[in-house]
């Protein structure tokens, strides 16, 4: 079965889920998305990012802080934000 990602499409979207679960949040979101493009070495999205100076330290901070406070109950499998959801499906039919 083929993905429907690249390799580093996929790196990335892990790295996403990863975030979202290191911060403690029950979805996985936009905020989530961007810190794994930026945290994926090699993909064109993060140098893209990273070229208009968007510092993955400060995104990291400000996802930590908008969220602060709010109590959160991990799920074993959590999934996507509509939004996100939303954001998948665009890059999927431009791609």
């Amino acid at each position: 079965m083929q993905s429907r990602y690249t390799t580093l499409a996929q790196k990335a979207l892990l790295c996403a889920k990863d975030m979202a679960h290191d911060t403690s949040h029950n979805e996985i979101g936009s905020e989530h998305i961007l810190l794994g493009l930026l945290y994926t070495e090699g993909g064109v999205a993060g140098a893209v990012l990273k070229n208009h100076e968007v510092d993955k330290m400060k995104v990291l901070k400000f996802v930590t802080e908008i969220y602060n406070g709010e109590e959160s109950n991990l799920k074993e499998r959590p999934g996507y934000t509509p939004k996100a959801e939303q954001i998948l499906n665009n890059a999927q039919e431009e791609s």
